[in-house]
């Protein structure tokens, strides 16, 4: 249900690129380069906002059936 699927991995790595990318953009214009910082923080937003939109169309989560709880309970109390 927390839609770790193949088809989400790509997405998830262009929202980390975009997050590391802000981070960085926003450490270089704090340090060196105000306007080359600020360029690479905006454009890193747009590639953040382009990897949740396209998260966003996988479209919703596929309901869990009554026998995938019956095996997640059963996974939790072997566990205990």
């Amino acid at each position: 249900m927390t839609g770790d699927g193949p088809t989400s991995a790509p997405q998830r790595r262009i929202l980390a690129i975009g997050a590391s990318l802000s981070l960085l953009g926003i450490a270089l214009s704090v340090t060196a380069s105000q306007t080359l910082g600020a360029w690479l923080t905006v454009g890193s937003l747009l590639v953040m906002l382009y990897g949740l939109h396209r998260l966003g169309r996988l479209g919703p989560d596929e309901p869990l059936r009554k026998r995938d709880l019956r095996a997640l309970a059963d996974e939790a109390s072997d566990s205990d």
